[in-house]
């Protein structure tokens, strides 16, 4: 559990340290530093409600599950200029996919679908 990723996310989901502020500030976690990251259970509450949070915000999107996996992983902002700057108004996902210039989010992205289309096929999601 002790990773860093190449931006300094930290832990089994990788948080950021914005993405893991925001998280302790909106659930009043008490004296919360970022080394806390490394617990896995604190870092599973923090990654589990930073993507719930980003399907939330996409969920107006007939399929928000790639516009969350890439706001998870590349931030909201950069999910948002992806989008048009409209995260209300319906856009294909395959056009969002399209507009992702960010190499290692549209990789990450793709392999999330790919293995959850896999699980889904096999009986397990």
């Amino acid at each position: 559990p002790k990773k860093y990723g190449g931006a300094g996310e930290r832990g089994l989901m990788q948080v950021s340290e914005k993405a893991a502020n925001e998280w302790a500030r909106e659930n009043k976690v008490d004296n919360f530093r970022v080394e806390k990251l490394f617990d896995p259970k604190t870092n599973l509450e923090a990654g589990t409600w930073y993507l719930h949070r980003a399907f939330e915000h996409w969920a107006t999107q007939s399929d928000p599950m790639p516009f969350a996996l890439a706001e998870y992983n590349a931030g909201a902002s950069r999910a948002q200029r992806w989008s048009g700057g409209n995260d209300v108004e319906a856009m294909p996902a395959q056009t969002f996919l399209k507009k992702i210039d960010f190499p290692g989010t549209r990789k990450y992205v793709d392999s999330i679908l790919a293995r959850y289309e896999f699980y889904k096929r096999r009986g397990r999601m």
